[in-house]
């Protein structure tokens, strides 16, 4: 197990997003599912069953309130990365630990509005819940609920075939959100398989799937890296006759003690 550091200067995006750290966002998610393919191809010659986890929603959330440029630029990379897992038959699950959403909370609202939303506040009774507890009540652990289609705004960009869908698993500890694409919700036997690895995963690791664990830890950077780093950075500063300029979050981050 190992990780691969990137250096991005921010010349050729600089205009894209308001902010570095958005950008980072975004190209972090682009690398992480180019390089999940790679993986899951290379792990092909082990004739075992595998699945891509993704840490987090194959719903690209991030890119919906986004400018026309930058949804343009992030979502057709990534829904690409999610059409060569199509074309190459390989399986992809995001996995989302203690989601927020409110999908199957809203069926219920509706419910309880008796179709009738204007003017109607039965559904307060429940406004307070979250997907996620609701599921609770009535799944047992390392069982699922029935798989949703999303409609959020965002997915209208998906082809078809790589529409997310979701569902809701018992994973021992916890409520998690499971999303895959049409083409395997479509499929009994390969949810059945996306299942039964993330329950193998989530036992492992305690609740928890432990190879998610296992890259982060990989993921995060360690003291001796950072410092290699801005020394690094100095040394090409002043190779080029350039200053280095530290914010003074960084500063505080630099100079509190332990």
């Amino acid at each position: 197990m190992d990780s691969v550091p990137y250096i991005f200067t921010g010349y050729e995006d600089e205009n894209l997003c308001e902010s570095p750290a958005e950008l980072v966002n975004c190209r972090r998610q682009e690398l992480e599912l180019i390089a999940g393919y790679d993986l899951v191809r290379s792990a092909l010659s082990k004739d075992a069953p595998t699945v891509f986890l993704f840490d987090g929603s194959l719903i690209f959330w991030h890119l919906e309130a986004k400018e026309a440029e930058v949804k343009q630029k992030f979502l057709s990379s990534y829904l690409n990365s999610l059409q060569q897992f199509y074309e190459s038959n390989l399986l992809i699950a995001g996995y989302i630990s203690m989601p927020k959403s409110k999908e199957i909370l809203n069926l219920i609202r509706v419910a309880l509005c008796d179709f009738v939303i204007d003017d109607n506040q039965n559904h307060k009774l429940v406004d307070h819940l979250v997907d996620s507890q609701i599921a609770r009540f009535y799944l047992k652990p390392f069982t699922r609920t029935t798989i949703f289609k999303n409609y959020s705004k965002i997915t209208e960009y998906y082809p078809k075939h790589i529409h997310p869908h979701f569902f809701y698993m018992h994973v021992g500890n916890e409520i998690a959100r499971i999303e895959v694409p049409e083409w395997i919700a479509s499929n009994p036997e390969s949810v059945q398989l996306v299942s039964n690895i993330i329950a193998n995963q989530a036992i492992k690791g305690r609740g928890y799937p432990v190879v998610l664990a296992e890259a982060h830890e990989q993921a995060v950077v360690k003291g001796p890296d950072r410092d290699f780093f801005y020394h690094l950075i100095n040394k090409i500063g002043i190779e080029n006759k350039r200053v280095k300029t530290i914010s003074q979050k960084s500063r505080k981050k630099l100079g509190i003690g332990v």
